[in-house]
């Protein structure tokens, strides 16, 4: 089945570091997250298309780990820099979750189907690698995230360009 979701998600975040030597940062941080998920409809399921309700989701994560930076002296008024992190992450679910739904194409009073779904506690690990560089005016950056686990795996790339005005 295939289906198109839309919904808002909101984060809290506070964070503790050290740095050593001027390029390592020791860093744990704290993460309240929040995601609700919108209505939506299964399609290309034949008779068993679903209908499933809207809920929403609490989570705390928490992330120990080691960044690495280094900011490569250039011209005047300019500045390079290069960060690696590596660490570790600890996502909880705070209640259970009901998840409701229906089959879309029952005509009549179709019948609720209710789940109770807990998603487990998980642990990973977590990367990120990226490249700033910055004059007075402007700052262009070039990064990648990703986080593994043994059942999943996550990229995500970015690219970051912001003027001064």
């Amino acid at each position: 089945a295939k289906s198109d979701h839309s919904g808002g998600f909101f984060s809290a975040h506070s964070a503790l570091s050290y740095t050593l030597e001027d390029c390592f940062l020791f860093f744990s941080s704290f993460d309240y997250d929040f995601l609700y998920e919108a209505r939506f409809e299964e399609k290309e399921a034949n008779s068993l298309d679903l209908r499933v309700e809207s809920y929403d989701t609490h989570f705390l994560r928490t992330e120990l780990g080691l960044k690495m930076v280094k900011d490569v002296g250039i011209p005047p008024e300019s500045c390079l820099q290069f960060l690696g992190g590596l660490s570790w992450v600890y996502k909880t679910p705070l209640e259970r979750i009901k998840r409701n739904a229906k089959l879309a194409d029952f005509t009549g009073q179709a019948p609720t189907l209710s789940v109770n779904a807990f998603e487990d506690s998980i642990s990973f690990f977590s990367t990120e690698l990226s490249l700033n560089y910055g004059v007075s005016f402007c700052n262009v950056s070039v990064g990648y995230k990703g986080e593994f686990s043994k059942d999943f795996m996550t990229n995500q790339a970015d690219l970051q360009l912001s003027f001064a005005f």
